[in-house]
């Protein structure tokens, strides 16, 4: 029996020990109706392939001839943290809060290198039906001393799916990728990484951009394993960073020309959504898109105003005394 959740009007909440605990992942696991992530968190070490993965509503794939599953995608939620050169490792309990008022998870811990500490308020929140392929992601960080921070932040590529053995006696322990990864686009301002699902040749793109004015980011790396840009930043004692992650996950076999797109509609369209007058969705045409880098200003604008509509749910940074 577990003990350790904690439930408050319109909260969850829950403290414990480490990064890989899958109950607490299934109850922290937040979506939108259209896609969803497990209560997993960044910067965690090790890799849990069939636990760490994007669900989009749709996308199937052949795990098997003749049966289809529905596809583990890679994720957004892929980060490292340095410290002063050094990758930074779990120092304290998590403290995990789910807000059900506004459709947010949190998440409250300390990183350290050596004797370098920082720390971390993690803020994760998929936009509703307006915005539905859109999951922005925060990073708070506190630091105690002088330091280097570089923060690596991306898609992890290793995302599995499990199949059944056809012997249902056995523990199975293989894994089938069904979307590899197929080419990666970076134009500097964001970069893209485009999958195939095996079977049925759906096309999917994972587009993430940084809104991080206090760090300078770098060339985006492909190790294999993963897809990350470094972000750099230096830090004095007792300053907090703060940097929005912003990743949209579309089918890109329906992809919309921007100008035409504004032309058909005539107001605008968003990361991975095409909004129809009055903010009225349809159907199946919801997957159309184009990509971020083609967004006009008025478009930029719209998703600007949501967002500070957004802030004002986000809790605060915890007081020193908090912490």
């Amino acid at each position: 029996m577990r003990n350790d959740l904690k439930l408050l009007p319109w909260e969850i909440c829950s403290e414990a020990d480490g990064w890989n605990d899958e109950f607490l992942e299934s109850v922290f696991f937040l979506g939108n109706g259209r896609m969803g992530v497990r209560g997993y968190l960044p910067f965690e070490p090790d890799s849990r392939p069939t636990q760490q993965g994007l669900f989009l509503a749709g996308i199937f794939g052949e795990i098997k001839d003749g049966i289809t599953d529905f596809v583990n995608l890679p994720s957004p939620v892929c980060e490292t943290l340095l410290l002063n050169g050094t990758t930074a490792v779990l120092a304290s309990p998590i403290h995990r809060t789910l807000d059900l008022k506004s459709a947010s998870f949190y998440a409250d811990f300390t990183l350290a290198a050596g004797d370098t500490r920082a720390d971390v308020r993690y803020t994760r929140f998929f936009f509703p039906k307006e915005l539905p392929a859109l999951l922005m992601q925060r990073f708070e960080i506190h630091v105690q001393s002088d330091v280097e921070l570089e923060l690596r932040s991306g898609i992890n590529l290793s995302s599995c799916n499990s199949p059944i053995p056809d012997d249902q006696v056995k523990e199975n322990t293989e894994l089938v990728q069904l979307a590899p990864l197929q080419f990666v686009t970076d134009d500097g301002s964001l970069f893209s990484c485009t999958f195939e699902t095996v079977g049925t040749g759906l096309r999917i793109e994972q587009e993430v951009q940084f809104h991080a004015p206090e760090f300078t980011q770098g060339i985006v790396q492909n190790s294999g394993a993963e897809v990350t840009c470094p972000l750099t930043a230096h830090a004095a004692a007792g300053q907090t960073l703060v940097l929005e992650s912003w990743s949209a996950s579309v089918q890109a076999a329906t992809q919309m020309n921007a100008l035409r797109l504004l032309r058909v509609i005539g107001v605008s369209a968003h990361f991975g959504t095409r909004i129809l007058p009055r903010g009225r969705t349809h159907g199946r045409i919801a997957t159309e898109r184009f990509p971020m880098k083609n967004c006009k200003s008025v478009c930029a604008i719209r998703c600007f105003r949501l967002w500070r509509a957004v802030l004002h749910m986000i809790r605060p940074f915890p007081s020193a005394q908090e912490v």
